[in-house]
Parts: structure tokens; sequence; C-alpha cells
């Protein structure tokens, strides 16, 4: 590889092709675009060309600025030649060389001087004086002086764009396993191995001392496993950095204990690979709490530096080893997997999973991975599939393919047939089947001894299920999404991970997966959501799948603490009484904030009737809003029992006869048919109804409340009169046309319990319905010279 410092304004090879930028780090989205440089010059026969820049253009730009570098540059030119890359061209950056506009750079620089003829840059790449030259810019330079620029969209990891930023953050912050997944690579630090004080020795783990380098970024501070780099061999090591506070140290340092042996490195020069922090730096009372805590340390070391190791039979042993080979890293997946495992304690060694595996992607990268972990973490894998035979032979298909991939695995599979149609009125099918699903599961679990359910949910589940919550106007707890772990049973190991990287790790480990077709209709509002909303989200916001797992992560603490005072403050304030029910002075309650009073009501009356689900918002708020009137004998019905207030109180008394209940059930069925003209008494209400035919000589008035009018050209006779019906809809006054469940009207209404009469008929378009002296209908509205039905 050439390395050329400037440019004579010579062509530099034939046909160049290049990129420009700083590739600090060398990460996944470096790697990329150097990908496509050199494929694009090849099959030009031309020359793959990086152009760079020495100073870094903040040390001229921001020279008062604390800058810090991932990588120096002898390892990015090593990493440039390793990438394929012909040539690369140092520009020296100067105040001049700044002060360039984006046209004269365009000119001068990439046509005149460098002679490219294809560009490749980022999509917010900028150039030019203040960076004010955009993509646009360029693209339109080139094309009026003959290069081509390609605009190559960002590598996104975990919903984010990979970036040198961002890495800088994570091992700042310490957290060097999340930095490898955007580098590709371990993050590592060359040092000189200098004399110490020899305390390491007398701890019994002996050190080997570096300074660290002044210009690059160094995680915190903090004990770290570790892997050593000793003239090319590899070793397990445990670093630690910090100022060593037990023995009032000053200088920040790097010391490294190798686990294999003692060995003589002063004068060497050693590369240390950060694999994962154990903990921060702290200060101990004495040797002997020192000397403890390094040997804990030491033991966790040895575990993370085996989970690494890919085994492929036996149990793995503990002893650290001496590597001779760089060790076949993780795939991203896998240790993205694992952090999210340690972090949120989700399964230990030795213990027994239940997979959930339908046969799509997400569960089959969850089964790989976890049976990859298998040897190493001692797991014991079974596998539950739910057929619940809706798509008829493609289910059936599922349940082979999964029974399968399974045996391959030498995976004990249980196979548990669903029969949905049955189901109960008015559940959905999606509710009915995660509830059978759920069940099943924990039934299987206790039968195979399992101590935890998996689940192959992801970050984009994650995203779509807050997007869902949102439109539906949830709260906090909607908002909250699926947590990594709940119940101490059900468990979501690929809860940080976006789903083109499970397709990403799906295609390079080579694993089978069944696409299911329902997936694609756009007969549910989550399917829309996935297929139309998020395309549009990730446009306007490539990170906004990031954002939005964030954002349920925020949620779901600030639920747990507003809970939390929910409940301490109502343990206290709260008189429960022998029937179940409960009172609360209504003084007290009103003194507390919106958002508390919700939470306790809600909870309080679940609590009662020992249910985890019972209403929803405008009831708890008509609970509260009768509270704040403090009307003395005021009561309202809600599900489960009565709501009643008194001069001091508010009570909950369960039971009664007018108890709400969304499985309300239709009156007794009453049919009459009229004739037009007629009259009908209905012994339901005993209302007297009333039939007319009129001719419509000019455009009609909307009607009133209690009125319907429909064309009578278009509505077959003899009419029918009948109690309501689980299904029926009407169209109230004051929807615009919207119509509603004549079953969720009753419930919120004074018409609750009452045969309310139903004005039912067929037209050509459709069969429809309205609740007689309650709404009208507005469709097949009579036009001027028509016949019109009143009634």
């Amino acid at each position: 590889m050439k390395v050329t410092r400037g440019y004579s304004g010579e062509p530099l090879g034939p046909y160049p092709v290049g990129t420009i930028g700083n590739f600090d780090g060398h990460h996944l989205g470096h790697q990329s675009l150097l990908k496509q440089v050199v494929k694009t010059a090849h099959q030009a026969q031309g020359t793959a060309l990086v152009v760079t820049f020495h100073p870094h253009p903040v040390k001229i730009l921001a020279p008062t600025a604390d800058l810090r570098f991932l990588t120096d540059e002898r390892e990015k030119l090593a990493r440039f030649e390793q990438a394929g890359i012909d040539e690369v061209v140092f520009l020296e950056f100067t105040q001049t060389f700044a002060s360039l506009s984006p046209e004269t750079f365009a000119d001068q620089i990439l046509s005149k001087g460098l002679g490219l003829k294809e560009v490749f840059v980022g999509q917010h790449f900028a150039f030019g004086h203040k960076r004010a030259g955009t993509i646009n810019d360029l693209t339109l330079f080139g094309h009026r002086l003959g290069f081509i620029v390609h605009p190559t969209p960002p590598v996104m990891i975990a919903g984010s764009v990979v970036s040198s930023t961002r890495i800088r953050r994570l091992i700042l912050s310490g957290e060097v396993d999340q930095a490898a997944d955007l580098l590709g690579r371990h993050y590592a630090v060359t040092g000189v191995v200098t004399p110490g004080e020899g305390r390491g020795r007398t701890l019994g783990w002996p050190t080997a001392n570096l300074h660290l380098p002044s210009d690059r970024v160094v995680p915190a501070d903090g004990i770290y496993a570790s892997i050593t780099v000793i003239k090319h061999e590899r070793h397990d090591s445990v670093a630690y950095i910090g100022t060593r506070p037990t023995f009032a140290g000053a200088d920040r340092l790097l010391e490294v204990t190798i686990l294999d042996g003692t060995h003589n490195l002063y004068g060497h020069d050693l590369t240390v690979e950060f694999i994962d922090r154990i903990r921060g730096d702290v200060h101990f009372d004495g040797v002997a709490a020192l000397r403890r805590q390094i040997a804990s340390d030491v033991e966790s070391a040895k575990t993370i530096l085996v989970d690494i190791i890919k085994q492929s039979e036996g149990k793995a042993s503990l002893q650290p080893i001496i590597h001779k080979s760089p060790r076949k890293a993780w795939p991203p997946v896998l240790h993205r997997m694992v952090r999210t495992v340690r972090t949120n304690n989700l399964f230990h060694h030795g213990q027994h999973l239940l997979v959930a595996v339908s046969g799509g992607p997400d569960s089959m990268a969850l089964l790989s991975l976890l049976d990859s972990l298998r040897s190493s973490w001692s797991l014991t894998l079974t596998a539950v599939h739910c057929n619940y035979g809706l798509r008829g032979f493609e289910s059936e298909d599922d349940q082979e393919f999964v029974t399968a991939r399974c045996t391959e695995r030498n995976i004990p599979l249980h196979v548990r047939r669903f029969h949905l149609l049955d189901r109960p009125k008015p559940s959905s099918l999606q509710a009915v089947a995660r509830d059978r699903r759920y069940q099943a599961f924990a039934e299987i679990a206790e039968q195979c001894g399992a101590n935890r359910i998996a689940l192959g949910h992801t970050a984009d589940d994650q995203a779509e299920t807050i997007l869902l919550w949102l439109l539906r106007g949830a709260g906090l707890t909607g908002l909250s999404g699926m947590p990594a772990f709940r119940d101490n049973m059900i468990i979501r190991p690929l809860y940080e991970t976006g789903r083109q990287e499970i397709l990403t790790y799906l295609q390079d480990a080579g694993v089978l997966f069944r696409v299911d077709s329902s997936n694609a209709k756009p007969l549910y509002l989550r399917n829309r959501i996935r297929h139309e909303l998020v395309p549009i989200l990730n446009r306007l916001a490539p990170a906004s799948l990031g954002a939005l797992c964030r954002l349920a992560d925020i949620c779901r603490e600030d639920d747990r603490y507003v809970e939390h005072q929910a409940a301490t403050l109502f343990s206290s304030a709260v008189k429960s009484e022998s029937d179940g029910g409960w009172a609360i002075d209504r003084g007290l309650l009103l003194d507390f904030p919106r958002a508390l009073q919700r939470r306790g009501i809600r909870n309080l009356i679940r609590k009662s009737l020992n249910q985890p689900y019972t209403f929803g918002l405008r009831t708890i708020d008509r609970v509260i809003r009768i509270a704040a009137k403090g009307k003395s004998g005021s009561r309202l019905d809600v599900i489960g029992g009565h709501v009643i207030v008194n001069d001091r109180q508010l009570r909950f008394v369960p039971g009664g006869e007018r108890t709400m209940s969304y499985d309300l059930q239709p009156p007794a069925i009453l049919e009459n048919r009229m004739t037009v003209p007629g009259t009908l008494m209905w012994s339901g209400t005993g209302q007297r109804l009333q039939v007319q035919l009129e001719a419509c000589r000019q455009a009609l008035a909307p009607p009133e409340r209690n009125r319907i009018v429909v064309d009578a050209d278009r509505v077959s006779q003899p009419l029918i009169v009948r109690s309501w019906l689980s299904g029926d809809r009407f169209q109230p006054c004051g929807m615009q046309g919207h119509s509603k469940k004549v079953q969720d009207f009753l419930l919120t209404s004074k018409y609750l319990g009452r045969s309310v009469p139903v004005f039912h008929w067929s037209s050509r378009q459709r069969e429809s319905c309205g609740l007689w002296g309650i709404g009208r209908i507005n469709v097949g509205y009579p036009r001027p010279r028509r016949n019109a039905i009143w009634l």
C-alpha cells in the first residue's frame, strides 16, 4: 500500500475511486465504506484510495480541545492495508486549507488535485469552509467536474448510527463490550512495561505497569477482563485502570495481571484488549479486603473469558490458557445478547430454559444463540411450539420445520395445538392466542422443570409495541412496553437487538427460518405500524428505534416510581372492609396529585376484585369526578361493584345486581315486525314506537336527537324492531358518521340493563341498525324528491 503526503497534481493511479474522512477507530461504518471503495475500484481495474488529513482538523480549528483518538496513525494505516486500500493520501490540514469553499475543495482537491472518478461518502458528509457543503452540493459539483458521488447510508447497531463519537462515549463510560459491537473487535491500548512499586507481587498477583498514552481514549477506571498480546501471543489477563485509591495513589495508570504465570515483561510492548468491565475502582479499608476482592475479580474474569470461546464439545475449563492465534470472536448479536442477559440478570450458568420457537427469524436466532452457549454455560434447553392451525398447511409446515430443527440440535420439543375459533366473545383472536400461549408455556415449564421461559422479542418488537400503545393513548404503563424480565420467569434475551441484526446473523450463520405470511397482511394495526409507520420514522430519524426503546426504559422506571408512591400513600389512607371493599377519606384522596389518584383507585379496585385488568382511564376519572363533587349518596356502577360517596368518604362495595362487566350479555331476544306507516308498543321499555312515510320536497334538516330518518327507497320492508345483539353498531348524534358498539354505549349510559329497541333493516349496500330514541342513522339519508321513513 502506497502512502502519499500531499499531492502533486498528477493522477495517483488508474481510475481512482476514493473516500474522504479521518477514520478514527476503523469501526463497522468505516469498514463498510472501505469495502465498497475497494470493490468498485477493483471492478473497474482502478485504484482504491483513502483521502485523510494530518493533523486532525480539530487540532487546528479548536486547538484547546481535549481530543483523544481511538487509533494512532500506525494502526490506522495497517487497517487500511488490511481492507485492500491501494493508496492513502494525507492532506495537510491548515487554517488556509480549512478556509476553502466547498466548490474550491471539490474542484481543486478532488477533481484536479487527486483526479477522482468516483467518491464514496456518508449521507451526512459535510465539507469546505465551516462545513457548509452538503452531500447534495458534492453531487452537483461531481456532475459538473466529472466524478460520481455515492451517498452511503450509515451502519446501524441497536437502532443508532455507528460513529466514532458514540464509541468514545461508550469506552469512556467503561462499556467496552458495547464498544466492541461497533468496532467489530475489542478496543485495545498499547504501551511499554515500566517498573512499578511491586505491590501486586506482595498481594499475590504480580502486575505489569503501563503508562497511559495521553492522546488515546482510555476506558473508565475499574477492573476489566482482558486479553494481553505479548510478542504476538495472546494471554488471558485482568486489567486495572485507576489511581490505586487504597494506597493513596496519584498517577492514573494501567496494570495488567497475566493469568497463566509470571513473565519478564520489562521494556516489552504490550497490547491490552478490553473484553468486559467487572467493576469500578473503589477504596478498600485494608490490604486483606483488597486481596479478597482481587481473587474474586480474577474468577469473574476467567468466567467472562471462557464465555467468549465457542466450545465444540465438553464442559469448558475455567483454567487460563495461552492462545497462539486469534480466538474466534463471537458474532455481535451473541455478544449483545450475553450483555443483555448479564445486565438484566435473566438467567445463570446451569439453568434450564424453555425456548418458545415459532420458526420465524427471531425465535430461530434465539434458539441458535442459546444453543451456542449451551456447553460453556452448562444450559439445559427445551423448546415449545404453538400451532394454532389458522393458516392451514402453512401452520403444519411450521410445526414440521421446528421439529426438524430441534431434532438436528438434539433439543427436546413440546408442541401444543389450539383451536381458537371457539374463543369467548367479544375477545379478540390475538388476545385469546396470547393468553393460551402463555398458559401453555407456564404448564410446560412446570412439567419439565425449566427455570425460565425465553421469548424471541427484539428491539423492533419493543418499538412497535410503544407505537401501538402510543396510538391508543396509553400512559406510562403502556409506554413501558415489554420488560426484559417479567414475573421472575419470562425473559427476552434479544430485547436490545434489532431485527436487521438478527437477519444478518441468520444469513452469516446459515440458520434457516420460516416467514409467517400473516405478518405482511394489513389486517392488524401492528402490521401496519411495522410496514407503514416504522419505515417513515426510520427515514426521518435513523435512530428512532433506539430512541423508542430508551423511551420504554425511562417510562418503565418512572412507572415503577409512581406505582411505589401510590402504594405507599394509599396503604395508610385506605380502610379495608370485611366484604372485600374499601373506604378512603375524600379530602385526603383529593389532596393527592391526579397521577397518584388514578393509580391508587385502579389498584384498589383490582385488589378487591383480584383481577389484573379491570377498566380504563375514563372510568377511573369518573370515580375521581364523583369524589370531587362530594354529593352524598352519589353512586357509580363500575366493573365488579359500586363506588359510593358519603359526606367524608369514598367507598367501593363489591358485587351488586347492576355491576358493569365487559361480558355484558344481551337481554332476552324480543323481535317485532312493523309496516310503514304503523305503531308498536315495545314491551322491553314500555315505549310507543311510531313509523311515518313522508315525501322529501327539499333537503331535510338533521333530525332531532330522538328521531331516525332513512331513505325509504333503499330499505326493505317490513321493518324489524328487536333487542340489541352482540356486534350491533349504531351512529350516535355528534360522532360525525362514526359508529359505536351498542354494547359499549350501554356500559357507559343510563340505559344499562334495559331492553333498548333496535331498528334493523336491510338495504342494497349492507345491514344497518339504530337505537330508537337514543341515536340517529346518517347512512342512507334521503335526497330531495325521494321518500323518507321517520321513526
